[in-house]
Formats: structure tokens, C-alpha cells, sequence
């Protein structure tokens, strides 16, 4: 992810952002090293441009089903994270 400092978006805004918005991709704003802010372009010129919406939400049905057979019982997102937490866990050791 590119960054950029807060004196210099200061001084060239309309540039940065319009790198952002160009490139679809988010740019991390620093203040003395530090996160302070994230530049992101609109969703919508993203996404208002797509005409295969119905290929879209096939592909989510089609993944929740994926993920559903995986599934031992009704589980709440509290205890899917921390399944997830536990994983990442293991993976370090």
C-alpha cells in the first residue's frame, strides 16, 4: 500500500486522491511514522459499472453452500472468529 506523509498531502491533495480514484487502491496517510488516515476510492466506481450482478450473487450462494457443508452445527460469528484466532495460533507454532 502506497503512503504519503500529512505535509504532503497538505500540499498536493486533488493529486493524491486522484492517484487513489485512478489506481482503485487505498493509500495509508502517516503523521511523524504513524497511521493517522486511509485514502480510499468511492465504491461506486468500482462497482456501478458491473452488469453481471446475477453471476455475482450465484458465486455467494455457491460459497455459502461450500462453507456450509464444512459446518458441524449452528455456530455464532463470535465463535467462528475465535476458531479463526485459534488457527492462526497454530500456524505460528
Amino acid at each position: 500500500m502506497e503512503s504519503v506523509d500529512i505535509a504532503e498531502l497538505s500540499r498536493s491533495p486533488d493529486t493524491i486522491i486522484r492517484k487513489a480514484q485512478e489506481q482503485q487502491s487505498m493509500i495509508e496517510v502517516t503523521c511523524e511514522g504513524e497511521t493517522v488516515a486511509y485514502i480510499s476510492p468511492a465504491l461506486n466506481s468500482q462497482y456501478e459499472k458491473r452488469d453481471d450482478w446475477e453471476e455475482v450473487w450465484k458465486d455467494i450462494k455457491e460459497l455459502a453452500a461450500e462453507i456450509g457443508k464444512r459446518s458441524t452445527g449452528p455456530v455464532s460469528a463470535v465463535e467462528l472468529v475465535r476458531e479463526g484466532r485459534r488457527d492462526l495460533g497454530n500456524a505460528r507454532d
